[in-house]
């Protein structure tokens, strides 16, 4: 494998092998190096193309020394479709092989290193978004998994409130569920998600009866009674409760228009 195939692969804990590209020479700390390693491609929704489009790096990539088991490597991608263009950074550390255990030489330089990335920045520009998996809720979602990668539990979970809060305020519209109670004050957001759900079942049936825990754990780690490890811990499963609630709202939207091409709504027979 080489260097560009590993960057061009989403984060995980995995050391994998890649052809050695630094020509078994350290780089000095700071130092700067060009690499021929191949093209990143990474794949990205461009709002200029109204599509998920592929962005592709150049050639020449350049590194810099951080030590003998980090570089940190700086690229710009191209969208294939308008040109837009995408600065991306990465951290990349090297572990020692089983075969380099004992004498203990196994480095970012050296011919075969194993490597990962262990953190990828990026400034996306107001046109592209990771996805548009969620629709309107695509771009906080973004916000939630790119503070996750950076370490930001807390912060990631914050993406995530707001994604629920507004996903129920909006069904709530929909369906003309007032948002204000009987003293014209807010309603308590427990208050309204029952009511919403109890009408429109938007929450999957398999935490339903839970549905108010989930905001109750979003607002713990918000409000610090969870440490940043927790949070951290806790951001996966709560994102797929999250968003396990707006496929639910998309799916029911599907099958509500299923049933009036139908004409099942209505008492017609379809025929």
């Amino acid at each position: 494998m080489r260097l560009a195939e590993l960057l061009s692969r989403d984060i995980n804990n995995e050391y994998v092998q890649v052809e050695g590209f630094l020509e078994n020479r350290p780089l000095a700390t700071g130092k700067q190096r060009k690499l021929d390693v191949g093209k990143v491609i990474l794949n990205f929704f461009c709002k200029n193309c109204s599509d998920t489009r592929t962005f592709i790096s150049d050639e020449t990539l350049y590194c810099v020394g951080v030590d003998k088991n980090h570089i940190s490597i700086d690229c710009v991608l191209r969208c294939s479709g308008c040109n837009t263009l995408l600065p991306m950074w990465f951290l990349i550390e090297s572990k020692l092989s089983n075969e380099d255990e004992q004498n203990r030489k196994s480095y970012v330089y050296d011919s075969a290193p194993y490597l990962r990335i262990i953190k990828r920045g990026r400034k996306l520009p107001a046109d592209i978004i990771l996805n548009n998996s969620y629709d309107a809720f695509s771009e906080l979602i973004d916000k939630a998994e790119e503070s996750y990668r950076n370490g930001l539990g807390a912060g990631a979970i914050v993406y995530l409130r707001i994604v629920l809060e507004q996903v129920v305020r909006n069904v709530a519209n929909e369906v003309r569920i007032s948002l204000l109670d009987r003293n014209n004050k807010r309603k308590r957001f427990k208050d309204l998600l029952k009511e919403v759900d109890e009408k429109c079942h938007i929450v999957p049936i398999e935490f339903s009866e839970n549905r108010y825990r989930l905001f109750s754990d979003l607002s713990e780690c918000i409000h610090g009674n969870c440490d940043e490890k927790t949070s951290l811990e806790k951001y996966s499963p709560l994102k797929i409760l999250v968003t396990g609630i707006i496929d639910k709202i998309r799916k029911n939207q599907e099958i509500t228009s299923a049933l009036d091409a139908l004409n099942w709504n209505t008492g017609g027979n379809g025929e």
